[in-house]
């Protein structure tokens, strides 16, 4: 389990996800991978209360590097407090969760 740093409400996130070998860390090639991140209030809420869900952009597949990016109208839309995430790839037939967490949303003073 690995936590994120708190995010503000309204706010852009970037994220770099870079996948590499236990043994050698050479990068692994997620060219075809689908990656996903979702964020729920809870881990044991249906999907039907997903808050975010997004496919990770894989476009730098041969190097082993993903980019996720929460606009600042995504995190807009998220009532300030703890919720839940996971990543997860789909590769061919096989579903995989990489990691899970928390990650807090705080309010923002500024919301203009």
């Amino acid at each position: 389990m690995a936590d994120l740093k708190p995010i503000y409400r309204g706010d852009t996130y970037a994220y770099e996800l870079r996948f590499k070998e236990k043994v050698n860390q050479t990068p692994i090639d997620i060219t075809g991978w689908e990656l996903a991140f979702t964020m729920k209030l809870s881990a044991e809420s249906a999907d039907a209360e997903l808050q975010v869900v997004k496919i990770v952009d894989g476009t730098e597949g041969p190097s082993g590097v993903a980019a996720l990016l929460l606009t600042a109208e995504e995190t807009a839309q998220l009532i300030p407090t703890r919720y839940s995430f996971d990543f997860q790839v789909k590769n061919g037939p096989v579903t995989r969760t990489l990691t899970k967490g928390i990650i807090k949303v705080e309010s923002d003073v500024n919301h203009g």
